[in-house]
């Protein structure tokens, strides 16, 4: 726009020496440009009004290491062709690398032409080298008029999501005991009543409590009758991740522990919903924001029996943004207090400091069972009371993106 400013003010002197000197030809070829200017201000304007450029990923969700298309569409529903356009969208080079683009490194560029009520569409391969959760658009879109003398610059809306989930790998890879690493499933299974689990409606017997009382249909009975409650059989799984990597929180956060922790929830997970128990995910951290207008969310995944279970906590993992916002502990403290029934928690964290080895302890004389899972560097903690499954530091994560993440560069 800055060029277009200074064309307008050589132009106008051009336009004042012509009249001053009563020169026809200066004259005329200045107003035939600014002419020119107006006609293709114009037309850049009206060009982009029209015009809407949409991205769109068919398979939104993905793991580490898939390839998904990545279709960009452009639409020109109007008479005017626009014979330059240019789209320029971000793309995270460091997570998702995007075959098919000549562009400059970060980004997927498409310089083309179109003509009156054209539709084009561009698919990319897109590798996901690295779990989270990207954007890719709004793109920034330039348009110029048929002579190359003016443009119009803005951002287009239309953008694309794409989810990517965490690495799961077999137990066995992460020193793991493949043969019910958390304990037998068929065996010390708890049948407790489950109050959000109505089956009906019976008689009132004296030993059942008030609160069970089924108020609808007593109404229309005409007698106390009682919820007929169904018995939930699976045992429970709580995974306690920790997103604290370093003794002191203002110390920052190691990358590649972090990453080493997250591999190995998702793994007990999906474990642990493949053997039938009803799990559940609680951090210390928050999930990755969809826009800056939005609260950051926090990643607590309460246990369920859910056939979708398993994807939601892959999704809360996938968007986990790698940085506690309190002490394990005190997560750990909050989502427990007040439970009575035994439940199996699994603690992933590489670092052991005293407030959350005092957690563990607290619930393990609680009733519960209690897993502790050391993702940090060498030398493991010594923990009382608690025994600690090594699973190993950085040099582990190394090993294991070499082997399950592909070199795309």
């Amino acid at each position: 726009m800055q060029a277009e400013k200074i064309s307008w003010v050589v132009l106008s002197i051009l336009l004042g020496i012509g009249v001053f000197t009563r020169t026809p030809p200066v004259t005329f070829l200045t107003l035939s440009l600014m002419a020119a200017l107006v006609a293709g201000r114009y037309w850049a304007q009206s060009g982009f009004a029209h015009l809407t450029v949409n991205h769109s990923i068919q398979q939104d969700r993905s793991m580490v290491g898939d390839e998904v298309d990545l279709q960009v569409q452009l639409d020109n529903p109007a008479v005017l062709p626009l014979p330059w356009v240019e789209i320029n969208s971000e793309v995270p080079i460091d997570s998702l690398n995007v075959r098919g683009d000549d562009g400059p490194r970060g980004l997927l560029q498409i310089r083309t032409g179109l003509s009156w009520f054209q539709r084009m569409r561009r698919t990319y391969r897109v590798v996901c080298q690295k779990r989270g959760y990207y954007q890719i658009g709004p793109a920034s879109v330039r348009v110029w008029d048929p002579l190359g003398l003016t443009f119009e610059h803005q951002h287009s809306p239309g953008r694309a999501s794409l989810v990517v989930y965490p690495l799961t790998i077999p137990l066995d890879e992460l020193n793991l005991a493949t043969d019910h690493p958390l304990g037998d499933p068929q065996q010390g299974r708890w049948l407790f009543l489950d109050p959000m689990s109505v089956a009906g409606a019976r008689p009132h017997r004296p030993d059942d409590p008030l609160r069970w009382i089924h108020w609808p249909a007593t109404a229309a009975q005409g007698k106390l009758m009682t919820r007929n409650l169904e018995g939930t059989r699976s045992p429970e799984v709580l995974i306690f991740l920790n997103l604290q990597t370093m003794p002191e929180a203002w110390q920052g956060t190691v990358s590649e522990l972090v990453e080493l922790s997250i591999t190995t929830a998702a793994s007990v997970a999906k474990w642990a919903a493949e053997a039938g128990y009803r799990v559940g995910l609680y951090s210390n951290g928050n999930m990755a924001k969809e826009s800056q207008e939005d609260a950051a969310p926090l990643m607590d995944v309460h246990p369920s029996e859910d056939p979708g279970q398993l994807r939601r906590i892959l999704e809360a993992l996938a968007r986990c943004s790698g940085y506690r916002r309190e002490p394990l502990s005190e997560t750990i403290t909050r989502q427990l207090s007040g439970t009575v029934t035994p439940t199996t928690c699994v603690v992933i964290s590489a670092i052991a400091d005293r407030a959350l080895h005092s957690s563990m302890i607290q619930l393990r004389r609680s009733g519960h069972q209690i897993t502790f899972m050391y993702t940090g560097d060498p030398p493991a903690p010594q923990t009382e009371e608690i025994p600690v499954k090594v699973i190993g530091g950085r040099r582990r994560w190394q090993q294991i993106a070499r082997q399950h993440i592909r070199d795309t560069d």
